[in-house]
């Protein structure tokens, strides 16, 4: 089984997607929980009163918010090269919002 993690950065960047923006507060936290401080999935279903799949499915939903053919990344680069890195990601999230 692969232990899913993003850091901190990743998941604040991931949660401005446009099909996570409507998420409720309680269900960021949930995945933040998971994701970022990364405890287990059955100890914060029972913490909460919740099903296993409830979170599971919470967990998911952010992990799997990339939509097809965009992945997040994180690397270290120069500033120069991440000028260019960040005018794609803003070209991409427009792309992804459908604006221009």
């Amino acid at each position: 089984m692969t232990v899913k993690r993003l850091s901190e950065e990743q998941f604040s960047r991931i949660v401005q997607l446009p099909n996570l923006m409507q998420m409720s507060e309680q269900t960021r936290h949930i995945a933040y929980r998971c994701l970022v401080k990364g405890e287990q999935q059955s100890a914060l279903a029972k913490e909460l009163n919740l099903t296993r799949g409830a979170i599971s499915q919470t967990v998911n939903r952010v992990w799997n918010a990339c939509p097809p053919g965009y992945v997040l990344v994180t690397a270290l680069i120069t500033e120069e090269q991440a000028f260019q890195v960040k005018q794609w990601e803003n070209a991409a999230l427009k792309a992804i919002k459908g604006t221009k």
